[in-house]
């Protein structure tokens, strides 16, 4: 038996999800992530849109002193739904706008092949951030 071997333009975005509660110490569960991206995707096929493959894996984003758990929800171009790169690129950052809102994040990050994008609703940092942040600086100028 001859395998089918169907090809579609490589592509694949992340989008990077931190799982802490906009900026405090309440942790988003992946189970309730992927609730959410099932959701989205069962929305998406009853409006007959777009099918989004979707792969979830566990991550953690380090800055400074910080270790946030983090997601990577990963799209593909998956060859049985086949999408131009346009499309793809416009359903990711949907998705990702789509988990933003749910789950009340201040700016989510989507790694695409060609470019990386933040979306952000303001731009303020995380506090704890900007302690560190001023803190650096304060020792780096007391020291010279």
């Amino acid at each position: 038996m001859a395998l089918k071997q169907p090809k579609v333009t490589a592509f694949k975005a992340i989008i990077n999800l931190g799982l802490q509660w906009h900026y405090t110490t309440q942790l988003i569960s992946k189970s309730e992530v992927i609730v959410a991206i099932q959701d989205y995707q069962k929305k998406k096929l009853a409006d007959n849109d777009i099918n989004l493959s979707v792969s979830v894996k566990d991550s953690q984003i380090v800055f400074a002193d910080q270790v946030e758990p983090h997601l990577e929800i990963s799209i593909i171009n998956y060859p049985k739904f086949r999408l131009s790169i346009d499309e793809l690129k416009t359903a990711s950052k949907a998705l990702a706008e789509h988990l933003m809102k749910k789950f009340n994040q201040n700016r989510i990050v989507i790694e695409y092949p060609d470019e990386t994008q933040m979306l952000e609703t303001t731009t303020g940092l995380d506090p704890n951030v900007s302690k560190y942040i001023q803190l650096c600086i304060k020792q780096t100028k007391s020291s010279t």
